[in-house]
């Protein structure tokens, strides 16, 4: 797995990058991880990535990614990079970052508003940093990741629908259900927080269906 160097730009250089071309896409997020302050450009696997910040004069601001968009026709091609992109982010910074929407224009203007953001900016201009984050080329970990961020997402709304989301992120990789059962007996004592509660539970009232599948 490649985890390379990613470049940062802050301040001035950004807007200068901002101002440079005309054809953007801006796509408004939702966050739990802590988003900058102000915008930073990031260049990761040959796309720059805009993250627009949570301030912008002294006042709040709705935050977005926003990428380069060559045409209204292209506008699927870049939706599924910054889905792509928010997908690897939430991982790597273990939130969740989910596109509530999305605009395309000339400009790079902003999308949605101030109440779609759950957690604070980070203060300083250079403070936000995911370098080395992985790139990501398997289709099939793209799917895993990209239920991991629903997950995420729902964790903090509706528990039953978050665990399906997250046995989804299982499901994904293993074509046999056979196979998927060996793996989550191998790995189930591995699960920490409330989780390892409700396992200890369930194993002194004798139930322990993993490991029953496993020998049936």
């Amino acid at each position: 797995m490649k985890t390379p160097y990613i470049p940062h730009t802050f301040g001035e250089d950004v807007e200068r990058k901002l101002r440079s071309r005309r054809g953007w896409l801006t796509a408004g997020v939702a966050s739990s991880i802590s988003w900058p302050s102000f915008d930073v450009c990031v260049k990761y696997d040959n796309d720059e990535y805009f993250l627009r910040g949570s301030e912008r004069g002294g006042k709040s601001s709705p935050p977005g990614i926003t990428i380069a968009c060559n045409g209204a026709h292209d506008a699927d091609e870049a939706i599924a990079k910054i889905y792509r992109f928010t997908s690897i982010l939430s991982w790597f910074e273990g939130g969740y970052v989910d596109v509530s929407g999305y605009i395309y224009g000339s400009h790079p203007a902003l999308y949605g508003d101030r109440t779609v953001y759950s957690s604070l900016g980070i203060f300083g201009a250079k403070s936000f940093n995911c370098n080395h984050m992985p790139i990501i080329e398997d289709d099939n970990v793209r799917k895993a990741l990209a239920f991991w961020r629903e997950g995420k997402r729902l964790d903090e709304v509706h528990d039953s629908y978050a665990f399906l989301s997250f046995y989804k992120v299982i499901e994904s990789q293993f074509r046999d259900g056979r196979d998927r059962g060996k793996w989550i007996a191998a790995n189930i004592d591995k699960l920490a927080a409330r989780a390892t509660k409700r396992i200890a539970e369930l194993r002194a009232d004798g139930v322990d269906r993993t490991r029953r599948r496993d020998t049936s």
